[in-house]
């Protein structure tokens, strides 16, 4: 299943853009790819060609004139027709108080623009595997960098499932803290205990239908309204679910969801999945944390 077939790429910079491009179509057959120069001319391409759901990506560059990216950003998540947009910023720069602000306002996924083909490899990598085709085995490039997580939180209600994820998860993060909420009746008070507790989740796997799909989403809009109201990082949340639905998409994104991805009907494929899951975020992401 696809969950892009147009690609935006907005940046002043001429160069960039045709080097995001290449890598991109690198890695992704069939892509449309619309290069554009500013807010602007985004805005032009979306108004001539209404259709807003997640068909689409939008890349946007941080430092350009007259609007930056985060000044993008902000418009595009205040307009109805772009919510189920997924958005990706790129900048030259990991600031911290950036990162967490460009969560604060919504985006997808915060990457440090490549400067090196390798580094361009991972970006196009990253947005086939969380954005495009979502399921892209054996694709990825070796990864000589663990991933840095200490802590993750899952959402998940079937008893398989969960063991399959800490199975896979520990393999490919042995170190990690896997913390499991499962019970209908207590998800909300166990998420909040968790997220606000000593050894809160670098990022959080929820699973869309726990065991419905209002379920999921009403969990997802109350983990963002929790972590304004206690002044907490964005932390991503990426939806993990055996659906590939373009509403049930569409509507986890347009809740802020940062990314969606379908669970692999074959079990054996499920370790490679997830550490093609853990390699991109860890690799490629910038996550927002406390200042």
């Amino acid at each position: 299943m696809k969950l892009s077939s147009t690609i935006f790429i907005v940046d002043d910079d001429e160069d960039d853009r045709l080097m995001m491009g290449d890598a991109i179509r690198g890695v992704v057959e069939n892509i449309n790819i619309v290069e554009v120069a500013s807010g602007t001319e985004l805005f032009q391409h979306l108004d001539e060609n209404p259709s807003s759901d997640s068909s689409r990506l939008i890349l946007i560059d941080m430092n350009m004139p007259r609007m930056n990216g985060l000044e993008l950003l902000a418009i595009l998540k205040g307009e109805p027709k772009c919510s189920t947009i997924p958005v990706i910023m790129l900048s030259t720069t990991s600031n911290l108080q950036l990162v967490n602000r460009a969560y604060e306002l919504g985006i997808n996924a915060f990457l440090v623009k490549p400067t090196m083909m390798a580094e361009f490899e991972w970006m196009a990598q990253m947005i086939n595997f969380c954005f495009v085709t979502n399921f892209a085995l054996g694709s990825l490039p070796s990864s000589k960098i663990s991933p840095g997580w200490k802590n993750v939180l899952v959402i998940e209600d079937n008893d398989d499932h969960w063991e399959l994820m800490n199975f896979s998860l520990k393999r490919s993060m042995p170190d990690v803290r896997l913390q499991r909420i499962a019970e209908k009746g207590t998800l909300l008070e166990d998420m909040k205990g968790y997220i606000d507790g000593p050894a809160g989740p670098e990022i959080i796997l929820l699973d869309l239908y726990v065991p419905e799909r209002e379920d999921g989403l009403h969990l997802l809009r109350e983990i963002r309204r929790y972590l304004v109201e206690k002044s907490l990082p964005n932390i991503p949340v990426i939806v993990f679910s055996y659906s590939n639905s373009s509403q049930d998409v569409n509507a986890a994104i347009s809740e802020l969801a940062n990314a969606y991805l379908v669970k692999p009907l074959d079990v054996s494929l499920w370790p490679v999945y997830l550490q093609n899951l853990c390699d991109v975020w860890s690799n490629a992401a910038s996550l927002p944390r406390a200042v």
